[in-house]
């Protein structure tokens, strides 16, 4: 009977199809017309029953051996496979069984698929045209393309902007905040200084921030000095508040430069009267790629205003600001004085999208594709806030270089639209040092929006996830185990050097996704000096190890232990702070976990301060929001393919079971029906077959009923009556000409092609 059932699932396979290089079989099968249907044959070897297209059909062999080890199936006792409840023994190979496609009302091209990541499943292959997203607003976290030139002139950047010139492409243009009369040149592949421009016949008071824009078809750089931190009337002269530069952009030669006075146009302005600011400080200047209009956008205010001058080819006089209304209610950050805290911003090239950010926080504002709205319509409209920044400022505790920006005023986008960049100035009590002064560039996920995943013991993703470990090993206590303490330590005193381990379980992330985000929230519960996260290589540690039994241990930055390469640094500024810190651990480290392509032992965490070390909160903490919590962003880009199952092993020892199903959209398997799909997700059209396939000692055949909606049209001839035949004939011609017939049957009334 095995040799039977195994002859009945191999027809359905074939007769739907013409295998070209089966992946179970050595030979092409070739020069098959009709309808062919496999068999194990007379006298061993595989063959498959060719309908010769004149009413007869013949036997071909096909190389490559028996499917079945056993020879035959008695005909002489009562059978009934049931539910299609199908076993099969000595099934070989596996693979894509390529050119095995078929076409179901003439719809859809299909192909039989061995799955091999999921190699207990047979199934029906679709191919899909997958259409990218448009305009994600989501970007990979922040990554350190080099460290900016850190001399006297350099160490104030508040203002950076994509070149404009063709010429000039892969660099970008910078200022520095203050009265120093230069544009800095910095290479957008390794932040290096590629020359400066000296601005001939201007004398700034307060430069903030820069803008570029290609207006009629010359290029510009727009100069901001507007800064006003003592909130002085008549800052720039009588009745000016501020000051605009706009620059002829000159051509980058990769040498230090001088803009003419001739090429630089200073445009004065005022605040108009009855709706000056409350506080004249502004950070942020915007022009609108489109017109040529410029936007300045205060600092200081409860809720920053907008200020706009309209382009014109040239300017007399002292121009009087638009008083454009309140924008966006951009949060409060606490460490300026006053609030609103713009402080810099950009609208892309494309004119789609404009940037503004705070110390510590990134805000997107999306136009309309039409560009319908007005810039300060969208200005008013609510934000996304980018989970990419790095992240800065004072807000909560002070960040710091590298990972983070202790002062982060410039914002910029490259000059396609697609991505952005940011710079902070250089703080030195705040991590900055020749090493430690980072360009960030952040790349847009171009194709789907990124799934985000958090994991906290207790919380996240569920108050079930108990996926953390964390723990510290101690040289001075080389055989006591720290697994379970409420804190693990990190110090990195001589002699006295605490160093802490930390992992999360992140196995349900799909194996293909694409990691374009990943921090780590690490609660301070006694204050330090700073700490450092080292991938670890090469210890399946666990909380029950101390420092004497840690797999491969002592723990050691030797790229043998653990990575001496950094995934974060943080904390230096930190020595009176405790509270929660964001650590920006990057995406390498966690993408090579997620890829198989390095085992995950986690972090081991060193403290950077020689004498004073930090405790962070466990998982054995009494209050989980204060456990270690790991937040991925990752995208999967869809399979090119629609799998739909046909059968599916549910043992796999011994003989191989297979379950009969449905084509279901959801990847679930329907007992007792076999499915033909048209392809269509919207509107099946399926023929289903229910019932069982039985010999009752005499005869051979399907019983059963046909789905409602082929009734009218398709009355199979060997459903009802049953097909019988002569208990003596040949079990696997017998078996061939009662679903042969029914296939014929369903291709005459043009269900199956």
């Amino acid at each position: 009977m095995k040799r039977l059932i195994a002859i009945f699932i191999f027809l359905f396979l074939l007769i739907l199809s013409t295998p070209a290089n089966a992946g179970w079989f050595d030979n092409e099968v070739t020069d098959v017309e009709g309808t062919a249907v496999l068999s194990t044959g007379e006298g061993g070897g595989t063959k498959f029953l060719r309908e010769d297209g004149d009413g007869t059909s013949s036997w071909q062999t096909l190389g490559g051996g028996d499917l079945l080890a056993d020879a035959t199936v008695p005909m002489t006792a009562d059978w009934d496979i049931g539910n299609f409840d199908i076993t099969l023994k000595a099934l070989t190979g596996d693979g894509i069984i390529e050119g095995n496609s078929f076409t179901v009302n003439d719809v859809t091209e299909w192909n039989l698929y061995v799955d091999n990541s999921d190699s207990d499943k047979f199934k029906f292959r679709q191919t899909t045209a997958y259409v990218p997203e448009t305009d994600i607003n989501a970007f990979y976290d922040g990554v350190s393309v080099g460290n900016l030139d850190n001399s006297a002139s350099w160490q104030e950047i508040s203002g950076i902007a994509p070149v404009q010139k063709a010429g000039n492409a892969g660099h970008l243009w910078a200022q520095s905040d203050g009265s120093v009369d230069l544009l800095l040149t910095v290479d957008i592949t390794d932040a290096s200084n590629k020359g400066q421009w000296t601005l001939s016949g201007i004398n700034g008071v307060d430069y903030e921030d820069l803008a570029s824009a290609t207006i009629g078809g010359t290029e510009y750089v727009y100069l901001g000095d507007f800064g006003n931190n003592g909130n002085a009337s008549n800052s720039r002269g009588s009745g000016i508040d501020l000051i605009i530069y706009r620059i002829l952009e000159p051509t980058i030669t990769g040498s230090n430069g001088t803009v003419d006075a001739g090429d630089i146009e200073k445009i004065d302005c005022a605040f108009p009267g009855g709706d000056t600011p409350t506080h004249r400080d502004s950070e942020t200047l915007l022009v609108d790629p489109d017109t040529g209009d410029m936007y300045i956008i205060t600092k200081r205010e409860s809720i920053p205003t907008v200020y706009s001058l309209a382009h014109s080819a040239s300017y007399a006089g002292t121009q009087t600001l638009v008083s454009e209304g309140e924008m966006f209610d951009i949060p409060d950050v606490s460490s300026v004085s006053a609030t609103g805290n713009a402080t810099g911003g950009d609208i892309s090239p494309n004119g789609l999208e404009i940037l503004i950010k705070s110390y510590d926080v990134m805000y997107l504002f999306q136009r309309d594709t039409g560009k319908t709205d007005t810039i300060f319509t969208v200005l008013s409209s609510t934000p996304t806030e980018l989970p990419s920044y790095v992240g800065g400022g004072n807000t909560g505790y002070s960040k710091s270089h590298p990972s983070q920006e202790p002062q982060g005023e410039a914002v910029c986008y490259s000059t396609d639209s697609d991505d952005y960049y940011t710079a902070s100035e250089y703080v030195t009590g705040s991590g900055s040092t020749a090493a430690r002064y980072p360009l960030f560039f952040y790349n847009r996920v171009a194709t789907y929006t990124p799934t985000v995943a958090s994991y906290q013991d207790g919380v996240l993703p569920t108050a079930g996830y108990s996926g953390t470990e964390d723990s510290f090993v101690w040289d001075a206590n080389p055989t006591t185990v720290y697994g379970t303490d409420a804190t693990f330590v990190v110090d990195v005193n001589v002699g006295d050097d605490r160093e802490g381990l930390l992992k999360f379980d992140i196995s349900v992330i799909p194996a293909a996704a694409i990691v374009v985000g990943a921090k780590v929230d690490l609660n301070v519960d006694t204050e330090g000096q700073g700490w450092t996260f080292h991938r670890v290589l090469n210890s399946d540690w666990d909380e029950t190890h101390h420092y004497n039994s840690i797999p491969n241990g002592p723990p050691a930055i030797d790229n043998s232990f653990a990575s001496s390469a950094e995934d974060c640094r943080n904390g230096v500024t930190l020595d009176t702070y405790t509270g929660t810190t964001r650590n920006n651990v990057g995406i390498a480290t966690v993408q090579d976990w997620v890829d198989g392509d390095q085992a995950n032992y986690g972090w081991l965490i060193l403290g950077t301060h020689a004498t004073d070390g930090q405790q962070f909160d466990s998982r054995e903490n009494v209050t989980p929001s204060l456990n270690p919590k790991l937040t991925i962003r990752y995208t999967v880009v869809p399979d090119p393919f629609t799998y739909y199952p046909v059968f599916e092993v549910t043992a796999v020892t011994g003989d191989i079971d297979f379950q009969a199903g449905n084509l279901d959209t959801t990847g679930a398997i329907s007992d007792g029906a076999l499915t033909i799909s048209n392809g269509s997700i919207a509107a099946l059209v399926n023929i289903e077959i229910d019932g069982a396939l039985n010999h009752d000692g005499s005869t051979i055949g399907f019983f059963g009923t046909v789905p409602s909606i082929l009734v009218s049209a398709y009355t199979p001839t060997n459903v009802t009556p049953v097909r019988a035949y002569n208990a003596d004939a040949t079990t696997t011609e017998e078996l061939a000409d009662v679903l042969g017939t029914l296939i014929a049957d369903l291709k005459t009334y043009g269900l199956l092609q």
